[in-house]
């Protein structure tokens, strides 16, 4: 889907800094002496202008899932909280309680070696296996996630099972 959208962007030459154009030189924006402490601390250089502009949204290409659910697909996960009381609280990450049909995926600074193509998967990429019935599903399932057209590769395997990789596409 391709929607037209209008945007405030800075002129040519300059940056945003604190919500305000100032000049790309300055490494700190400009503060007059009687704006400091203000809210009107930034000096600006130029108005903002307004260009228009196509965007692509990646949606799902196909049907939607009537069968499995992203939990079926993706895994569950423990939602992160806070435990404990005053004083003593602390911040506990979410964990994967299941992998759901992921055989291989790649995260920050570690990458598993797929069992069928045989090759180190990208980063931010996944591999599932599923049955042939539920592949409509789980391509819905996997766009839904990494942005419409990310399955990139389909191996039919034995049994009546399929393997997809799916390559994340909001770059």
């Amino acid at each position: 889907m391709v929607i037209n959208v209008t945007a405030k962007v800075c002129p040519k030459g300059t940056k945003r800094i604190r919500g305000r154009c100032v000049a790309k030189k300055q490494k700190k924006p400009y503060v007059h002496k009687k704006y400091v402490g203000t809210t009107k601390a930034v000096t600006p250089v130029g108005e903002h202008d307004y260009r228009s502009f196509d965007m692509f949204v990646l949606e799902p290409t196909s049907a939607p899932a009537q069968k499995l659910t992203q939990e079926d697909v993706w895994g569950k996960y423990e939602e992160s909280h806070w435990k404990g009381g005053i004083p003593n609280t602390t911040w506990i990450p979410g964990r994967r309680k299941s992998k759901g049909m992921i055989v291989a995926s790649s995260v920050k600074g570690y990458s598993d070696v797929c069992p069928v193509w045989h090759d180190k998967i990208p980063y931010k990429s996944v591999t599932i296996i599923c049955d042939k019935q539920q592949e409509g599903d789980c391509e819905y399932w996997l766009e839904y996630v990494h942005g419409g057209g990310s399955v990139t590769r389909r191996k039919e395997l034995s049994k009546g099972k399929v393997a997809l990789r799916s390559d994340y596409q909001a770059w």
